[in-house]
């Protein structure tokens, strides 16, 4: 089980700040967040499947093919991060509200129809709209759950409990889950109940 905000490993980059951009003023790095969940969760698919890192990228097939990841999470680091694991052939599901989706959704720029920015971190998905706070759409998650090797979600401490898809709710069901929680500060201390995205870093 992953949470928490990662440190970028750019070159030039400190304290979870970044100059790979290119600009002179430093921003937090979602890139480096993004790769980091990556290499945490790809590290524990590995783990548990008992094959190296070697052996993985050796394989003749896409190294994730066969991996199920129900993607809960919502604007860009998880996003990000579940598009790096669909690019390596995972099978990524991604669930969100119905009538609104995703938030990134309606973000600007658009081209045409859609979200430039929605677009740039969601391919290589399938998606699925569910109401979470109903029965019917538990049922449904949980069905997809049952057979899921990776769940990631980015609410704030407390929000993927009350939905009924938390680390210990899917474990109940699901003992070999790899699970993954995103927040901006942490799922526990003073400022854990702080929604955290660049605009509040900043």
């Amino acid at each position: 089980r992953y949470s928490g905000v990662a440190a970028c490993t750019h070159v030039g980059a400190r304290r979870g700040q970044c100059r790979a951009a290119g600009g002179s003023r430093e921003q937090p790095c979602y890139a480096g967040l993004a790769g980091t969940i990556f290499f945490a969760i790809t590290t524990e698919i590995a783990q548990s499947s008992n094959m190296t890192n070697a052996e993985i990228q050796n394989a003749k097939s896409l190294p994730l093919e066969g991996v199920r990841v129900i993607d809960f999470s919502q604007l860009l680091p998880g996003p990000f991060a579940t598009q790096m694991l669909g690019e390596l052939g995972a099978d990524v599901i991604k669930v969100e509200r119905p009538g609104i989706g995703d938030p990134s959704r309606h973000n600007q720029p658009r081209y045409r129809e859609n979200s430039v920015y929605f677009n740039a971190v969601n391919a290589n998905k399938r998606s699925i709209a569910l109401d979470l706070t109903q029965p019917a759409g538990r049922a449904v998650v949980r069905r997809l759950l049952e057979d899921a090797d990776v769940a990631i979600e980015s609410y704030r401490p407390g929000g993927a409990r009350k939905l009924g898809i938390d680390y210990q709710t899917i474990r109940s069901f699901n003992p070999r889950i790899v699970y993954c929680s995103i927040s901006g500060f942490g799922q526990s201390g003073p400022l854990a109940h702080i929604a955290g995205h660049d605009l509040v870093i900043q």
